[in-house]
C-alpha cells in the first residue's frame, strides 16, 4: 500500500467511525423536542440570532455574551428559517472536521496509529456529540482552536520547507495570516480562547528557521511583513467586538461582558454554593448585585445603573476582595478546580446528556464518557512533558489553556470542550508509546535479551513510563480529590418538562413537572415551573400552594409574588391576592404590573377608593397601557362616578382600540362601552 493510500485510510477510519455514530444519534433523536425547544444558554444564543436573522438590531448595549457565535447561527436561520436542526446538522459537519483535523495533526505529530487511534477516540467521544445537538458555542471553539492549530503547523512545515529548497513562502505567509484570523475567531466565540490564541500566534511569528527560538544567529522564519500583516489581520477580527461594544454601547468591553460573573462564581467565598445555582430565580437574584445571597431588596434598584462594563467589574472585584480577605482559601479553591477539571465525574451544569443519550441504550454503550477519555489524556500529558516529542508543545499548549480556563472560572463539562481534541491527541500518543514499549519488551524477550536491560533503566521503547503515567492519572480521577460529586447535577427532568410545555405538549409537561417535583422539591425553579399550566387548567390552589412555597424560598424575588396573587385572584381570594400584590410592590416598586394587579384585586375586593392610587400609580408608569384604565373605570362607577368612568374607558380604547373585547367580561362597564 503507498503512503498516500495509508494516509488517506488513517484518515477514513475515524470519520466512518464519526459518521456510523451521528447517524445513530440523530435517528433517535431526531423528533425529539430537545431538538425543538432551545433550554438555558442555548436558548438565549436562539432568541438574538433569531432577532438578527429577522432584520432586527441586537440592544444598543454591549454584547452579553460573545458574539460569533450568535451570528453563526442568525446566518443559518436566515438562509433555511429558524429550524434548530439545521443548526445541528451543521455542527455536525464541523465536528466531522474537527475530527478529520485531529486526525491529520495528530499523524503528522505522532504517527499514523497515533492518529488513528486520537480520530477514533475523538469521534467516541460522548460528550461532543451531545454538545453538537444543541445551540451552545463550545463545537464552533473547538473546530476554531483546532483549525488555528493545524494551520500554524502547516505554516512552519511549509515555511521550513520553502526556506530549505530557497523557495518564496508566499504560502506559508498565507496560512500564517489564515491561523490569526481563525484564532481571532475562536475568541469572539469564547473569549477564553485567547489563553491558548495568544500565546500560539506569539510563538509562531518569533519561530526561528532551525524551528525553535534559539540560537540567536538564525533569522525568523516569518519577516517583518508578514508577522506585521498577520497580527493585523488578528487585531482587526479579535478587536471588532470591542469596537462595536464602544460605538453602540458607549462602553469599553472587550468582546462581551459575562466574564465577570462567572469569575465571581468560581472565586468567591461561597463557590460552593454558588456553582450550583442555576439560571433561573436564584440567578436572576444573583445578577442583582454579587452580594445577592447575603442581602435583601436587591430588586429595588438597577444592576445596570452604572453600565454594562462596571456591572461586570464589580463581580470581579467581589472575587478579588474574597481572595485578599482568605488568601488561603483562594489557594484552595483553585487547588480544588485544577483537580476537578480531570476528575472522572461529568459535571453538567446546565446540560441534560441523558436527554440525548439515555443510559443504557446501544449509543450509550458505544460512546465513551469523559472517564475514559480524561485519564488517558492526562497520563498522555504526562507522556508527553517527559518525551518532548516534536510537536508536544501545541498539543500541552490547548490543554492547558483549556485547563487554566477552568481553573480561573469554574469547571463544567461543557468548558471541557475545547481541550477533547488534543486531549484525544494526547491519548493517542500514549497508547501508541504502550504498544510500542510492549512490542519492543516482548521483542526483547524472544531474543533473550533481558540480562542486558539495565535494573531501574527506561529506554525510549519502555512501557514501564506509560503505566507509570496512566496509574497516576487514574488515581487522579477516580478519587474525586476535588470534590466534583458535591456540584449539583443538572435537572434533567426540570429541563424536560420545559421543553415539553414551550413544545406545546402540556400534560405531558405536568408529568415531568410532578417528577421534577420529586427529585428538587426546595428548587424554585421547579415550584414555579408548572403554575402557568395548573391555572390554564382551573388548578388554581396547587399553584397558589407552589407559588406560595416559592415566594417563602424567595422572599424579596418578585415572580413567585406575582405569580401567587394571580392564582389566588383566581380562587377569589381577592383581600389575600392583594396583600401578594402589596408585598410584590415593597420588593419591586419600580414594576408598573406590580401597581396594576394590587388595584385590579383591590376593586375585586370591595376596595375600590383604596385602589385608585395604585391604578393611577400604574398608568403613570406605564402611560401606554389600558389595563390599568379600565380598573380605573371599574373603581370609579363602584364609586359612582360615572362621567370619571366614561373618560377611563374612552383614553384606553384609544390607546387599543382592541380593548372593547376585553370590556364585555365587566357588567359594572356595560353601559361605558
Amino acid at each position: 500500500m503507498s503512503d498516500r493510500a495509508r494516509g488517506t485510510l488513517t484518515i477514513l477510519l475515524p470519520v466512518i467511525l464519526f459518521v456510523v455514530i451521528r447517524g445513530l444519534f440523530l435517528s433517535a433523536n431526531w423528533d425529539s423536542p430537545f431538538f425543538d425547544v432551545p433550554v438555558v444558554d442555548a436558548k438565549d444564543f436562539h432568541d438574538k440570532a433569531v432577532l438578527i436573522a429577522s432584520g432586527e438590531d441586537l440592544p444598543a448595549r454591549p454584547y452579553a455574551r460573545p458574539p460569533l457565535y450568535t451570528y453563526f447561527v442568525a446566518f443559518l436561520f436566515r438562509l433555511f428559517g429558524p429550524e434548530m436542526r439545521v443548526v445541528i446538522l451543521a455542527q455536525q459537519l464541523l465536528g466531522f472536521a474537527t475530527v478529520a483535523m485531529a486526525t491529520i495533526l495528530a499523524t503528522r505529530l505522532f504517527g499514523r496509529v497515533a492518529g488513528v487511534i486520537a480520530g477514533g477516540l475523538l469521534a467516541l467521544s460522548r460528550l461532543p456529540l451531545v454538545i453538537e445537538g444543541q445551540l451552545l458555542n463550545e463545537t464552533v471553539q473547538t473546530f476554531l482552536l483546532v483549525a488555528c492549530v493545524l494551520v500554524f503547523v502547516d505554516a512552519i512545515r511549509r515555511g521550513c520547507r520553502a526556506r530549505v529548497a530557497g523557495s518564496t513562502r508566499r504560502g506559508a505567509v498565507g496560512l500564517l495570516i489564515v491561523g490569526a484570523v481563525l484564532g481571532a475567531c475562536a475568541i469572539l466565540t469564547r473569549p477564553t480562547s485567547a489563553l491558548f490564541v495568544v500565546p500560539a500566534l506569539a510563538v509562531v511569528v518569533m519561530m526561528r528557521e532551525g524551528g525553535g527560538l534559539a540560537p540567536r544567529h538564525r533569522r525568523r522564519l516569518f519577516g517583518p511583513g508578514a508577522v506585521a500583516a498577520a497580527l493585523l489581520c488578528f487585531v482587526g477580527v479579535a478587536g471588532s467586538a470591542a469596537v462595536r461594544n464602544r460605538v453602540v454601547g458607549e462602553e469599553w468591553v472587550a468582546v462581551s461582558y459575562n466574564g465577570g460573573i462567572n469569575f465571581f462564581i468560581g472565586n468567591a467565598a461561597r463557590s460552593d454554593e454558588l456553582i450550583n445555582i442555576r439560571p433561573g430565580y436564584r440567578w436572576d437574584r444573583l445578577v442583582q448585585t454579587p452580594r445577592a445571597l447575603g442581602e435583601l431588596g436587591v430588586h429595588q434598584i438597577d444592576p445596570w445603573r452604572d453600565g454594562f462594563a462596571s456591572w461586570d467589574r464589580r463581580y470581579y472585584q467581589a472575587a478579588v476582595d474574597d481572595m485578599l480577605t482568605d488568601p488561603v482559601g483562594a489557594i484552595a479553591r483553585l487547588a480544588r478546580k485544577s483537580v476537578q477539571f480531570w476528575s472522572w465525574r461529568e459535571i453538567d451544569r446546565n446540560l441534560a446528556p441523558a436527554a440525548f443519550v439515555a443510559s443504557g441504550s446501544p449509543l450509550a454503550r458505544v460512546t465513551l464518557p469523559f472517564a475514559v477519555l480524561g485519564p488517558l489524556a492526562f497520563a498522555g500529558v504526562l507522556l508527553l512533558a517527559w518525551r518532548r516529542p516534536p510537536g508536544w508543545r501545541a498539543i500541552m499548549g490547548l490543554i492547558f489553556a483549556t485547563w487554566v480556563t477552568g481553573i480561573i472560572f469554574f469547571v463544567t463539562s461543557r468548558y471541557r470542550i475545547p481541550a477533547y481534541p488534543a486531549m484525544a491527541i494526547a491519548a493517542g500518543y500514549l497508547i501508541t508509546a504502550m504498544g510500542s514499549g510492549l512490542r519492543g519488551a516482548m521483542s526483547s524477550a524472544n531474543r533473550g535479551e533481558r540480562s542486558h536491560v539495565t535494573p531501574g533503566a527506561l529506554p525510549a521503547g519502555s512501557v514501564v513510563v506509560p503505566v507509570i503515567a496512566l496509574a497516576l492519572a487514574a488515581a487522579v480521577a477516580f478519587t474525586d480529590a476535588g470534590g466534583a460529586a458535591r456540584i449539583a447535577p443538572a435537572r434533567e427532568s426540570f429541563l424536560r418538562a420545559v421543553v415539553l410545555e414551550r413544545s406545546g405538549d402540556a400534560q405531558g409537561a405536568l408529568a415531568a413537572y410532578r417528577v421534577a417535583l420529586t427529585d428538587y422539591p426546595n428548587d424554585p425553579d421547579v415550584l414555579m415551573g408548572p403554575i402557568v399550566i395548573l391555572m390554564n387548567s382551573g388548578r388554581a390552589e396547587e399553584a397558589a400552594e407552589l407559588a406560595g412555597r416559592a415566594a417563602r424560598l424567595l422572599p424579596d424575588v418578585p415572580a413567585p409574588r406575582f405569580n401567587l396573587g394571580l392564582a389566588l385572584s383566581q380562587l377569589g381570594r381577592h383581600e389575600d391576592a392583594a396583600a401578594a400584590f402589596e408585598r410584590l410592590i415593597e420588593i419591586q416598586p419600580s414594576s408598573a404590573r406590580a401597581y396594576y394587579q394590587f388595584g385590579r384585586s383591590l376593586v375585586d375586593a370591595g376596595r375600590p377608593e383604596a385602589a385608585l392610587a395604585p391604578l393611577a400609580r400604574a398608568a403613570e408608569m406605564a402611560p401606554r397601557m389600558p389595563l390599568p384604565l379600565v380598573e380605573r373605570a371599574r373603581a370609579l362607577v363602584r364609586l359612582e362616578r360615572g362621567v370619571e368612568a366614561r373618560d377611563a374607558v374612552e383614553k384606553a380604547k384609544q390607546l387599543d382600540p382592541g380593548i372593547i373585547g376585553m370590556l364585555r367580561q365587566y357588567p359594572e362597564l356595560t353601559e361605558l362601552r
